[in-house]
């Protein structure tokens, strides 16, 4: 049988779990502010943007992604915690890492640039 497949219910000894993508964004050049925020003050202001929460549109996966969902809203408001499918979610990640690293080459580009003249 598959570990994860929702017709495991465990009674056979092997263990039940449920992979959850869970992406971290961060803003350009802000990391150290928000580590450093969310660890002495996790109600800042300066918290985390949003969460996203990948799972499988199961029984299994939908209740392990409420089990994150209730961890991080006792630091950020439900309102920033967004939920998807585990494909969605991790593409989020390559996209926001893609943008963000257009941003940084743009602005470098235009250092250079004006720097010359």
């Amino acid at each position: 049988k598959r570990l994860d497949s929702d017709e495991n219910d465990g009674n056979n000894g092997e263990p039940k779990f449920e992979v959850l993508s869970n992406p971290e964004f961060l803003s350009e050049g802000n990391e150290f502010n928000q580590r450093i925020s969310n660890s002495c003050c996790p109600n800042s202001n300066n918290s985390a943007s949003r969460v996203l929460i990948g799972s499988r549109n199961t029984t299994s996966g939908k209740i392990a992604a409420q089990t994150l969902i209730d961890i991080y809203a006792r630091w950020i408001p439900r309102s920033r915690i967004l939920t998807t499918n585990l494909w969605s979610s991790e593409l989020s990640k390559l996209a926001a890492n893609a943008f963000l690293a257009q941003r940084v080459s743009s602005i470098n580009a235009m250092s250079v640039l004006c720097e010359v003249t």
